[in-house]
């Protein structure tokens, strides 16, 4: 087991899901640790799309983040949100005040990724940071892929782009 769950050792399992039901169960697994940090995790209405992904996975990726941010927020609310990219099928999920946690470095070796490939975990960037990695090869796992962004009033937020399914999926 590691800290992102037992995403190492789960056979992969790609469904047409919901997105919402994963998002309140992340939000009920991390109450507690955003009570013990005087944390709000405020969820903006999530948009009724299906999504392809494994949701063991998906959970897994989603609480190491919310979660990150709660520790490393420098406010008292973890803002998630969910948009629909209907002409690129993705849906983009934004974890707005990451916090600091995430290393200039990871954040660099990300933007300068290929967006239609794999990221490359061997990469010396990802290799010495286990928690980076594990969060990588989810992404890889489940076709998604990560950016971050500045905003002058949140902080860092995290911006998780996964596949929409289709109307005949």
């Amino acid at each position: 087991q590691n800290s992102l769950g037992e995403s190492d050792l789960h056979e992969i399992n790609r469904t047409v899901t919901s997105l919402s039901p994963i998002i309140s169960k992340v939000v009920i697994l991390l109450d507690p640790l955003a009570s013990q940090n005087s944390q709000t995790i405020q969820v903006e209405p999530i948009p009724e799309v299906k999504i392809i992904t494994d949701e063991v996975l998906l959970l897994d990726l989603l609480k190491f983040l919310i979660g990150k941010a709660i520790v490393y927020t420098r406010r008292h609310e973890v803002m998630v949100e969910v948009t629909v990219d209907k002409s690129a099928r993705r849906v983009v999920i934004g974890i707005d005040n990451l916090g600091q946690d995430i290393p200039q470095s990871v954040i660099h070796f990300i933007r300068r990724a290929n967006p239609k490939e794999n990221y490359d975990l061997t990469n010396p960037v990802v290799a010495q940071n286990k928690e980076i990695s594990f969060m990588l090869h989810i992404l890889n796992r489940i076709d998604g892929k990560i950016t971050f962004t500045t905003s002058p009033t949140l902080g860092e937020i995290a911006l998780i782009n996964l596949p929409l399914a289709s109307e005949a999926d």
